[in-house]
């Protein structure tokens, strides 16, 4: 490509620069001969700021095709910042934006005929470009974790990554589920159950078609949610909540009319970073040296 630097633009300023010899006879000489040495490096400025328009036009050329031929989510932004800043060539670029990337939108659809979960990028649209993440029936309660997208349809608990790769069925049940929660870090699937007969909430390891247990008892339960070590759902006019293991189970708040969803945000704890850590610890070493110091010198004058 015009643009990319090569073996022979960098001769071409080599030989330029060698050129540019002071003429015998001539008082100025040495006088022109740095003024063109400037020019020359001007000149150079004003390629390289050219060549970087160039790379930064190219990204977004390359951006607008691949969404509206394939739908891609490649994100502009970041697309634009790697050509800029590491000064890649249009086809290093390209290679490592061609996959989805992982600032995504996951849409279930239930209309007859395009039952489907859908994948769309994160920016506006007047026309959503997007693609087919995975087949699906009555996709519900969508929820990310570990590098994962849960979700059910009908009678069964699915996962599959972020790009769509790796689809799973990860339980099947007798009866419908309506809400489930992840605990990647714990390895734990908690699914809610409200047909007659089995009313409550059950807990199962990740991995595929694996015995659970009970988790908690319940009457309708809705909304899942995980924050701070805890499991939050709504169960009727309740809003209940208990830790990752069953134990602690109680209710949280109780309204006069059904609550339809909740989000829990809790603040983490504030634990000082390494770099506090580092000065506290230079910090009483001072202080030692400084007093060791000190009692040398009184020791000293004291003899």
């Amino acid at each position: 490509m015009g643009f990319v630097r090569g073996a022979g633009a960098g001769r071409d300023v080599e030989g330029r620069v060698g050129g540019l010899k002071p003429v015998k006879g001539e008082r100025s000489a040495s006088v022109r001969s740095t003024q063109s040495c400037t020019e020359l490096f001007q000149a150079v400025a004003v390629l390289a700021k050219a060549r970087r328009a160039a790379l930064s036009l190219l990204a977004m050329l390359v951006w607008i095709s691949e969404s509206n031929r394939e739908g891609s989510i490649c994100n502009a932004r970041r697309f634009y910042c790697a050509n800029i800043r590491l000064r890649l060539s249009s086809f290093a670029c390209a290679a490592a934006w061609a996959g989805p990337a992982p600032n995504a939108l996951y849409v279930g659809f239930t209309t007859a005929g395009n039952s489907d979960i859908g994948m769309y990028p994160l920016t506006p649209q007047v026309v959503p470009f997007g693609k087919e993440f995975a087949p699906a029936t009555d996709p519900q309660s969508f929820t990310i974790a570990g590098g994962k997208l849960y979700w059910i349809d009908g009678v069964r608990v699915l996962d599959a990554n972020l790009d769509g790769s790796g689809l799973s069925v990860l339980d099947t049940f007798g009866i419908d589920p309506t809400s489930i929660a992840v605990n990647s870090a714990g390895g734990q699937l908690y699914v809610g159950f409200t047909t007659a007969g089995s009313n409550d909430i059950g807990v199962y390891p990740l991995t595929p078609e694996a015995s659970g247990k009970k988790f908690a008892p319940a009457t309708d339960p809705q909304s899942f949610t995980i924050a701070g070590g805890k499991l939050y759902w709504i169960d009727g006019v309740q809003v209940l909540d208990a830790n990752l293991d069953g134990s602690g189970l109680s209710v949280l708040d109780t309204f006069g009319i059904g609550p339809t969803s909740i989000a829990v945000s809790v603040a983490p704890p504030t634990v000082p970073e390494a770099s506090t850590w580092v000065m506290m610890l230079l910090g009483f070493a001072g202080l030692g040296l400084s007093g060791y110091r000190a009692s040398q010198w009184r020791a000293a004058v004291a003899v």
